[in-house]
């Protein structure tokens, strides 16, 4: 039952952190509009960056896979 219990935890999370990611995105279009865009476009970028490590995470995948994936 306990882990029946983590799993539902874990998917739940899951779903938060794809919504937050989605928000974010929506913060790096609306940091173009802004008269102090390039700073609200860091700040939307490094969330996005934050949330998409942590997203990697909960779905097993490690950052050094990432990291890979970027280079």
């Amino acid at each position: 039952m306990h882990q029946s219990l983590s799993v539902v935890s874990n998917a739940k999370m899951i779903e938060v952190l794809k919504s937050e990611l989605i928000g974010e995105a929506a913060d790096v279009l609306r940091a173009g509009l802004s008269p102090s865009g390039r700073a609200d476009l860091k700040d939307a970028l490094a969330g996005t960056v934050l949330l998409s490590y942590m997203l990697a995470r909960r779905c097993g995948i490690a950052f050094s896979e990432i990291d890979a994936d970027i280079m």
